[in-house]
């Protein structure tokens, strides 16, 4: 039998062999599933094509002891069945925009708690 540090290796492995960018993917081997959090992105920070994905996931399942591959990423949905898998990017919601903030500015012969104090009370 294969042990689970034998299959992490070779996970990583495959994953570096299709460019992927380990410093933003966690991944972990147990019982007979391959659990991946975190983002899917290549090394020089461009992005998988679906093609590139599916290749990828038909690597990691073929290798020995892999019988499931669960994805919980920030950037793809991806949901694998008996060999098929369905892949999609994620939309990203635009952040809430910030209203304009003004600085803070202390004089250097005033004393931050007088300052904070008078911008508590206004």
């Amino acid at each position: 039998m294969i042990s689970r540090y034998e299959i992490n290796r070779k996970i990583k492995s495959c994953l570096v062999s299709h460019k992927a960018n380990l410093a933003e993917l966690v991944f972990s081997f147990s019982g007979r599933t391959a659990w991946f959090h975190g983002r899917l992105t290549k090394i020089q920070g461009s992005e998988f094509s679906v093609e590139e994905i599916e290749n990828l996931c038909n690597a990691i399942s073929a290798l020995p002891a892999i019988r499931f591959l669960n994805f919980e990423l920030e950037d793809w949905s991806i949901s694998a069945s008996l060999g098929s898998f369905s892949i999609a990017r994620k939309t990203v919601a635009a952040p809430a925009s910030v209203g304009y903030q003004q600085p803070l500015v202390i004089e250097k012969n005033e004393d931050i708690e007088d300052i904070l104090a008078d911008n508590l009370v206004s």
